[in-house]
């Protein structure tokens, strides 16, 4: 074990350690102590939404490296997937908790130190990199290198020649920043938008800034995918191409939901609805998500996904995925169970019978329409739209 690096939430880590330790299910679907979730470490390090980030990708067969698995929210659903899951931990008190979130699985090995430390001869289908790079400026100075290119070099170099590194972090210049979230990080208004006041920090990056760092780390191929409200507890997760088809539904998922501020009661300065939906005329919808999720390769394979966005429900009763697809020039809907292909499933009070596949009616929603009329005081609109909806109903 090398030097562990000083990262800690502090003693809720030794608290979420005795809460796995006593779960009976400790599966990437199970509901970990739901009562105390309502602590964002809790949820944050327990909930299985956080698996959301990477539902859609397919690990099968696949030998994969985690840099910074933290307490193995994300780790457990690969590791359930994938041949194989080398993982890097900082501090040996996560790593508790992590090796308990994983106790009855056996395809895994961990390294407990800094990153910059790990030597391994073996190369990597995929490399996870999860709200980590962003440290790169505290735990990886490389003899004047800069630290967050460092990072992504010694990453590629753990790399197949044909594997990918999967990405998740801040975007600096995101919507819920402006409209009044404080910076994660550093938990100040406007932090990231203004630059950062410190010179050696916890540090995101535009889209156009990242897409730099990965360039100059030697990735040929690097394609952008949008997490919703944020990476952290994505609900949906969009593509670039849903973005230059179909903007109007883009801005639609982007602003269904508000987005957190982690650290404090949340600011709203202006509805995140209405301010997605002012930009789609602009082309820079994707220049404001909240998060980017990167899939980078050494050399380029252009491969077209043929789906254009995820959206997930998790409720108790059932989890369902609900995907986007073109076909025939037609955005089409189609849902399906999380946990399972069947077309039918009894629970307890209810029959779940998967839908035909339906094309995407394009247009403004009403719920668009009314944040849009009451952030501008339009109360005669307002009103007329109200009464519509009454009507309808």
């Amino acid at each position: 074990m090398s030097k562990e690096i000083s990262y800690s939430d502090g003693e809720i880590e030794n608290e979420i350690l005795q809460t796995l330790k006593e779960s009976s299910n400790v599966s990437a679907a199970a509901t970990i102590a739901i009562e105390k979730q309502t602590s964002w470490a809790f949820e944050y390090h327990l909930s299985c939404q956080r698996a959301n980030l990477v539902r859609h990708f397919n690990f099968q067969g696949k030998r994969v490296l985690e840099i910074g698995a933290g307490m193995g929210a994300v780790s457990r659903y690969v590791a359930e997937k994938c041949e194989f899951l080398q993982i890097v931990e900082g501090t040996s008190r996560r790593l508790s908790c992590l090796q308990e979130r994983l106790r009855d699985l056996r395809n895994f090995n961990v390294f407990c130190g800094n990153f910059k430390d790990f030597k391994v001869e073996e190369k990597f289908d995929v490399i996870l990199i999860i709200g980590v790079l962003e440290y790169a400026d505290l735990y990886f100075e490389d003899d004047g290198e800069d630290p967050f290119v460092a990072f992504l070099k010694k990453a590629k170099s753990h790399l197949k020649p044909e594997g990918e590194v999967l990405l998740a972090i801040e975007n600096r210049l995101g919507l819920k920043y402006w409209a009044g979230a404080t910076e994660d990080h550093t938990g100040a208004f406007f932090d990231g938008i203004l630059g950062y006041r410190n010179a050696k920090t916890v540090r995101t990056f535009s889209k156009k800034e990242i897409r730099t760092v990965l360039e100059s780390a030697g990735f040929l191929e690097v394609n952008f995918q949008y997490p919703f409200p944020d990476y952290k507890l994505p609900r949906s997760i969009l593509t670039e191409e849903l973005a230059n088809r179909c903007p109007d539904v883009f801005a639609s998922i982007a602003g269904a939901s508000l987005a957190r501020d982690y650290g404090r009661d949340r600011v709203v300065l202006f509805s995140e609805s209405v301010g997605f939906n002012g930009l789609i005329d602009t082309g820079l919808l994707t220049e404001f998500s909240n998060s980017f999720l990167i899939i980078s390769r050494q050399n380029k394979i252009l491969k077209k996904d043929k789906v254009l966005g995820y959206s997930y429900s998790q409720n108790e009763l059932k989890k369902t995925m609900t995907h986007f697809e073109e076909i025939n020039d037609s955005l089409m809907v189609n849902k399906r169970l999380m946990d399972s292909d069947a077309d039918e499933v009894d629970y307890q009070t209810i029959r779940w019978i998967r839908p035909q596949a339906t094309e995407v009616k394009r247009g403004a929603l009403l719920i668009d329409r009314f944040k849009r009329s009451l952030t501008f005081r339009e109360w005669e609109i307002f009103f007329e739209e109200w009464k519509k909806y009454v009507s309808w109903i």
